[in-house]
């Protein structure tokens, strides 16, 4: 009971000092000059269970969205450039 109260005052006080207690998860979409196929792309990701790579072509860009941020990449489908990347480490 005391682990409830204690909850709802400390969030009480991170919304007063002005910390954002759900931040957005979307993803940030690329500049338009930066869509280079019309907003057609490839999404590839790690699954989650299996730790395999898999991919999903032809997709829109709004659909990148749907997707889980593990090891995330999105190129485009002409000049196969990397358009995202969810990774730190991208080579």
């Amino acid at each position: 009971m005391f682990k409830k109260i204690w909850r709802i005052i400390a969030r009480k006080l991170l919304q007063m000092m002005g910390v954002d207690l759900n931040p957005p998860k979307t993803v940030t979409q690329p500049m338009p000059e930066d869509l280079c196929c019309n907003g057609i792309v490839h999404i590839t990701f790690r699954g989650l269970a299996d730790n395999r790579r898999y991919m999903s072509r032809n997709r829109a860009w709004r659909d990148v969205r749907y997707f889980q941020k593990n090891h995330l990449y999105v190129f485009c489908v002409d000049c196969r450039r990397l358009l995202y990347s969810a990774h730190e480490h991208v080579d």
